[in-house]
């Protein structure tokens, strides 16, 4: 008999016996699974965060790890679990089909912040809750918005100033997650077979996995995304995924946020 390829793993939170079995290492800030977090994700209070060692540069270069910290402390003023994400929490709760699309970006030298698209949207349909850029930062009312019911999306300005959908806030439940995961496994397919795409990385990157690919989907199935999305959040745009000389914003954009500092 030939042998039979392993079942895909459930899109469910881990249960207490599961996490300390595999011993789920996300990060030094998250401490071992509680039976308590099962029922969190079921309310979408889980925060998840990611950092992928996708270029030289560290989190200690973006401030990340001070803003981390921030969320930590948030989180447990709030009532939410907070996770951040690495490669090896990751690949915990990734099927066949995630490894595969994810050896396909590397084997086709696509640009490598696809890998951190789907890793937002891998965490999200395994547990739940709200995924949110580690340059984003709370306000003292963040907490109204995070418990906006699910589907939640935001916004930010483009290059010629206009207020579009954005991915740095996502608030889903494991399906719909999941829907849009799939979806965007079939835009790959489509966009790679365009030639043009191959110089232009950072565009196939927003088509395929970042928010023009999710702001399609949610046009396609009627969801609005959150047009106030400033008035709950500090938004830095370290725009790590360009290249250093146009990493940051210019000075000379609107600012929405304000001046209030992150609680």
């Amino acid at each position: 008999m030939e042998p039979q390829p392993e079942p895909e793993p459930e899109s469910r939170p881990l249960t207490y016996q599961e996490n300390m079995s595999i011993k789920l290492a996300v990060h030094e800030h998250c401490k071992d699974w509680d039976p308590k977090d099962d029922e969190l994700c079921k309310k979408h209070k889980i925060i998840h965060q990611i950092f992928l060692k996708l270029t030289d540069k560290t989190m200690k270069d973006y401030d990340y790890d001070k803003n981390s910290e921030v969320w930590r402390k948030w989180c447990k003023s709030n009532g939410y679990r907070y996770m951040l994400h690495n490669e090896a929490s990751l690949n915990k709760v990734m099927t066949s089909k995630d490894r595969q699309m994810r050896n396909r970006v590397k084997n086709e030298e696509r640009h490598p912040f696809i890998d951190l698209d789907y890793g937002k949207l891998i965490a999200l349909r395994s547990y739940g809750g709200a995924y949110i850029d580690l340059d984003v930062l709370p306000k003292s009312n963040t907490k109204s918005y995070l418990e906006r019911p699910a589907p939640i999306l935001s916004c930010w300005r483009d290059k010629k100033d206009q207020l579009k959908c954005n991915t740095q806030v996502m608030i889903l439940d494991k399906d719909m997650a999941k829907q849009i995961l799939d979806y965007a496994y079939e835009k790959y397919e489509t966009k790679s077979k365009i030639r043009v795409y191959d110089e232009r990385k950072i565009r196939f990157c927003f088509q395929v996995a970042g928010p023009d690919m999710v702001c399609k989907w949610a046009k396609d199935n009627g969801i609005k995304y959150q047009k106030d999305f400033h008035k709950y959040f500090i938004d830095k745009e370290t725009r790590a995924w360009m290249p250093d000389k146009s990493s940051r914003r210019t000075k000379k954009k609107i600012n929405l946020q304000g001046k209030q500092n992150p609680i």
